[in-house]
């Protein structure tokens, strides 16, 4: 009985979660329900009631350019990074801390492709002089216990992004502020922590599912 439970976990084991099929199915699939997402947000917003309707929703933050050969050269050498990183995980048989600090390195080079600026410091502190994100509220808070005593009466002055939420996204800005000051460090630290968290979490899932 040990025997026939253990072949079964081995083959379990090498089938993994998602075939190759299984990815190509989901990731086709995927596009498809974005793509009918989109035409029924614009048929509503044209036919039925007029509403901020962008052309890429729900992708409407991003903006589509032709890359320059910078960018294809830089995407060229990520993508063979990924097949030699890829390698050496199978040769130390994916140990957790080295897919954590590969994952952590494929995602700060390709946010590299859009340049430090846009890369790292527009998603913390982009907006232009005016701001709209949590960190331009977050640096002018100078006593928290006050600005969360008061949070329902500030609320209404706060930014777009803070004036929707809870005060705790802000605090949590608060802190990492203190701790790295530059927007971009910030970003290098919530890319560390998403990354790691992310394995950690996807590890116990797939050792769940075997």
């Amino acid at each position: 009985m040990r025997r026939k439970i253990s072949s079964q976990n081995d083959e379990s084991i090498s089938k993994g979660i998602f075939q190759p099929s299984d990815i190509a199915v989901w990731g086709v699939g995927f596009v498809l329900i974005v793509m009918f997402s989109n035409m029924l947000v614009r048929h509503i917003c044209h036919a039925i009631i007029r509403f901020d309707c962008p052309t890429g929703w729900p992708i409407s933050v991003f903006e589509f350019r032709l890359p320059d050969s910078t960018t294809v050269m830089n995407s060229v050498a990520i993508f063979f990074l990924f097949v030699l990183l890829i390698n050496i995980l199978w040769r130390f048989s994916y140990t957790l801390p080295l897919v954590i600090l590969f994952g952590v390195a494929l995602v700060l080079s390709t946010n590299l492709l859009h340049g430090w600026e846009t890369g790292f410091i527009t998603p913390i502190a982009g907006g232009g002089n005016d701001g709209l994100q949590y960190f331009h509220d977050a640096v002018k808070v100078h006593n928290w216990n006050d600005f969360i005593r008061d949070y329902n009466k500030l609320q209404p002055q706060l930014l777009t992004h803070t004036r929707t939420h809870p005060p705790g996204a802000l605090v949590v800005f608060g802190i990492m502020i203190e701790l790295f000051k530059k927007p971009g460090h910030i970003s290098l630290f919530i890319a560390v922590v998403s990354v790691s968290l992310s394995t950690l979490f996807f590890t116990a899932f797939y050792l769940t599912c075997l």
